[in-house]
């Protein structure tokens, strides 16, 4: 027996440092580690689930059904596989996938705003400034409707990606730089042999694993679909979505037939990226943006935009394509009072589209306060709590050190917080500069922006309601996020 004792007493300790060295490979939340990321001065870990989330198979509500009858024979999006879902989410949040490895998709649209990013304008690679507000990711490749970015310039949701990581104003790749990083990256191989088969690493498989997490954002788990599924309307919500019906789905629509307009309207927001896009009076003159126009050259089409999502409205301000409405009560006072008669405005050169007779030239609809109330109450009806804090959609990166955002936080100080009545936001050094402030409320609705442009700006509380709230101040440096407390 002794002659065993020895081997079987190493074999032991073998298994028992496996054990200790998988433990430590392992997350609070039982996650894996499947690989570290260094992004300048940042040291991040990923974290992996054993099995992988269900991105293919996603239970549809059944007031849904018809819509299959109704998809388009050339989807927009590829097929799903919780592999190919899976790699698409690395590279989704991958910083290094920048020309500066400070962004990532992820960056701009982030989760717990709908997949936007609470801004006007976003903030690219070396700090450029993006052109327009960012669209909500909600329900593309589930859409009748293949048309992306506010102009509709692209179909292909692969192609999109690819644009995006080469456009000046955000990733600022080329894609032999692309490939160089994914290649250089330690966690890639083992994702992409599970998603293709093996681990070669091109431009096409990396715009179709992206393309795949972004089609596997399906929206159907609204309040209003509970509402549907358990027909526990209330009086205002019935009478939001009658005000919603008569004013608002004339642009927000889609295809089904006029038979289904039952099935539909309650669960419009499901197929809300319209048909076409419109022009809705923000302006009268569009200036330098004109949308549609710029493509075109046509006339006809200047102040043209897509018409987004209406999934999660409520979490993704700013509004319209410059971000220029701060909150969604500000959206619905603009189209009751505030619509400018631009020539190629929908509600002037289209009226007959609408069930009301709209005077002309058009400059609002003139809501009641109880119109504006109920409006909103069924706006903000169309959020999904469980999409946005669904795990498998989250950043699966996790920071472990951070020299550079400790210095960005550092140079910027705000006090008092707690505030009282008013608090002073200052640059350390007056010679940088405090590029814009926003105070966002716990419901994710901005409440106050400026654009000082100075070292130093007060901040006036006003009538704004005690609380926390997030403030972001953009610098010089980049962007410091902490939490504001208002007595």
């Amino acid at each position: 027996m002794r002659k065993y004792l020895l081997p079987m007493l190493l074999l032991l300790a073998i298994v028992l440092v496996s054990g200790t060295i998988e433990q430590d490979e392992r997350t609070a939340s039982g996650d894996r580690v499947a690989g570290t990321m260094k992004t300048n001065e940042d040291e991040w870990i990923l974290e992996l689930p054993d099995v992988l989330d269900n991105y293919s198979t996603v239970e549809i509500p059944e007031h849904y059904s018809f819509y299959d009858e109704y998809m388009p024979t050339d989807p927009i999006a590829p097929e799903i596989t919780d592999a190919g879902a899976t790699l698409g989410r690395v590279l989704f949040y991958d910083r290094n996938l920048s020309s500066d490895r400070t962004i990532s998709c992820g960056s701009c649209h982030q989760q717990a705003n709908g997949f936007t990013d609470a801004v006007p304008l976003s903030t690219g690679a070396e700090g450029a400034e993006g052109r327009r507000n960012t669209l909500a990711l909600a329900d593309i490749g589930f859409s009748f409707y293949p048309a992306l970015y506010w102009d509709e310039r692209e179909v292909e949701l692969e192609r999109t990606v690819l644009v995006e990581f080469q456009s000046s104003n955000m990733m600022k790749m080329t894609l032999d730089e692309l490939l160089a990083r994914v290649d250089e990256a330690d966690y890639y191989p083992e994702l992409f042999a599970s998603a293709f088969g093996d681990s070669e690493v091109t431009t096409e498989r990396i715009a179709n694993a992206v393309a795949q997490f972004i089609a596997s954002m399906k929206v159907v788990n609204t309040e209003l679909d509970r509402v549907i599924v358990e027909d526990d309307w209330s009086n205002e919500l019935l009478a939001g979505k009658e005000m919603f019906k008569s004013h608002c789905m004339s642009c927000h629509t889609t295809i089904v037939p006029e038979a289904n307009a039952e099935l539909l309207v309650p669960s419009l927001p499901f197929f809300a990226q319209m048909i076409g896009p419109h022009n809705n009076g923000l302006y009268e003159d569009y200036g330098e943006d004109q949308g549609v126009g710029i493509l075109s050259g046509s006339p006809a089409d200047n102040g043209i935009f897509k018409t987004p999502t209406l999934k999660n409205i409520a979490l993704t301000a700013p509004y319209m394509h410059d971000g220029s409405i701060a909150s969604l009560e500000d959206v619905i006072e603009f189209y009751s009072d505030g619509v400018y008669p631009h020539p190629n405005a929908e509600m002037n050169t289209s009226p007959y589209l609408f069930p009301l007779d709209l005077p002309q030239p058009f400059l609002g609809f003139d809501f009641s306060e109880s119109d504006k109330q109920n409006l909103l109450l069924f706006l903000q009806s169309l959020t999904d709590q469980s999409f946005i804090e669904d795990s498998k959609f989250s950043d699966p990166f996790r920071l472990v050190t951070s020299t550079l955002q400790e210095e960005i936080n550092s140079a910027v100080a705000v006090f008092p917080n707690p505030i009282t009545s008013s608090a002073s936001i200052q640059m350390l050094d007056a010679s940088e500069k405090i590029q814009s402030i926003m105070l966002i409320d716990a419901a994710g609705k901005v409440v106050f922006e400026d654009v000082p442009g100075v070292s130093s700006f007060t901040f006036e509380r006003g009538a704004l309601a005690a609380g926390v709230y997030l403030l972001k101040i953009k610098t010089d440096r980049g962007l410091s996020t902490r939490k504001l407390v208002l007595d």
